[in-house]
């Protein structure tokens, strides 16, 4: 299990990220992150399990951003590449303006520089990479000023 940083606690990952979904979604345990177009394409409405989150790319399409796939416990922003600004308008526009109110959480290839703004965009947890300085990511959080422009809005293609 890898390291997650949420509510300035550093804990075991209880999730599975999930890269391939090969079989129904009904047959994957609980904690699973599934890619998020296996559970949008789902014939199975509602989704048979409600411990299931999806993972996504920051130039997902936010059509897919249904109903049953907000009602998840957990969506978690994927970066490849950390300098793709579009995780943190992604987060933005999650939590602001569609109003997700579960865990938004980001994963992959992110500075923990970037933590503080990614917190402040609206991501609730942090998976680390592997090899990650978990004291240097906590102090980060922990010392950085929160951001006041909390009333900050964008529009539905990600400009402000």
């Amino acid at each position: 299990m890898g390291m997650l940083i949420k509510q300035n606690l550093v804990i075991e990952d209880p999730w599975i990220t999930i890269d391939v979904v090969d079989r129904p979604v009904s047959n994957y345990p609980w904690f699973s992150l599934l890619p998020l177009l296996a559970l949008s394409s789902n014939d199975q409405q509602p989704l048979p399990q409600t411990w299931l989150g999806a993972w996504f790319e920051p130039q997902v399409n936010l059509d897919v951003f249904s109903s049953q796939i907000l009602s998840l416990p957990v969506l978690c922003i994927h970066v490849s590449d950390f300098h793709d600004g579009r995780a943190f308008s992604l987060a933005i526009l999650l939590k602001r303006q569609i109003e997700y109110r579960g865990e938004l959480r980001i994963a992959g290839n992110f500075l923990i520089d970037q933590m503080a703004i990614l917190r402040d965009c609206g991501v609730d947890s942090f998976s680390l990479p592997d090899g990650s300085d978990v004291e240097h990511a906590l102090f980060i959080l922990n010392n950085t000023p929160r951001s006041n422009s909390t009333t900050t809005t964008l529009n539905k293609s990600g400009s402000l």
